[in-house]
């Protein structure tokens, strides 16, 4: 008999004159899972997220994701930003439902931009964002096979917001930046799910409506032959930008209090 089948057995016989901690213990084990699962990101979860904190990049037509709703920070990959050479450092960006006469669009600013990263920060604070998604903290584990939903804008404007599902393939997977296992690699976050052009800079995000990175690529493989040059992209292997990139560069470019609130509890 368990500790809890101990403390409650007197109770039990006193009222019903034997014990039940077998069905008693059975109900609290079921009701930790029902729990689970009520903790987990529903359905409305994820219509919330795309109305609220998912954005819609335009002219190449790349998401991002707000982090910070009172500074007005969101995040994208910095491939989805126009020529850095340019002059201009803004462009636009919407975001809210599909319908236009609902959707709110606003001129953004460039605050930080990494290419070795493939992130960049912006100021959408014009779009007043009402809410947004925090970063998984640091310690928290990332695990292969964990369910992510993947918010984007594939293919541009055609299928803008769109949500789809996919699981962890692979929580660390080196990349050629850097010496080989190093501490300053940049690792990818490689993940299954529907991904396409457009969804780049998207969020990925846990059951528990975390962060724990953005859409980067999909793997492509290429085919040599005496005649022709082949581009084949291979389906389910999308390639991330890993939370603790985002955490290191988001470290890097902004202050320390407004990073600690960008993270999960």
């Amino acid at each position: 008999m368990t500790t809890i089948g101990r403390n409650l057995e007197p109770c039990q016989k006193a009222f019903h004159g034997k014990s039940r901690s077998p069905v008693i213990i059975f109900g609290i084990f079921f009701l930790l899972i029902w729990a689970g699962f009520l903790l987990a990101l529903e359905p409305k979860d994820g219509a919330r997220i795309m109305e609220t904190s998912h954005i819609f990049i335009d002219g190449p037509g790349c998401s991002g994701i707000v982090i910070h709703h009172q500074r007005g920070f969101a995040l994208t990959a910095e491939h989805c930003l126009p020529d850095s050479e340019m002059p201009e450092n803004d462009f636009w960006v919407s975001m809210g439902p599909d319908d236009e006469n609902k959707r709110m669009a606003c001129l953004t600013q460039i605050l930080a931009r990494d290419k070795e990263y493939d992130l960049a920060l912006l100021d959408i604070s014009q779009c007043h964002p009402t809410q947004s998604v925090r970063v998984l903290r640091k310690g928290r584990d990332i695990l292969a096979g964990q369910q992510v939903f993947i918010f984007g804008n594939p293919l541009g404007r055609a299928y803008r917001n769109s949500l789809s599902v996919g699981h962890v393939a692979n929580p660390k997977r080196f990349s050629y930046y850097g010496p080989d296992h190093s501490e300053n690699d940049i690792y990818f976050l490689q993940f299954s799910g529907g991904v396409w052009r457009g969804n780049s800079g998207g969020a990925i995000i846990n059951k528990d409506g975390h962060l724990i990175g953005l859409v980067q690529a999909l793997a492509i493989d290429v085919y040599m032959s005496y005649e022709e040059r082949s581009v084949v992209r291979i389906p389910h292997i999308g390639i991330g930008i890993h939370r603790d990139t985002i955490i290191r560069f988001l470290s890097e470019n902004i202050q320390a209090k407004q990073l600690n609130e960008a993270l999960s509890r």
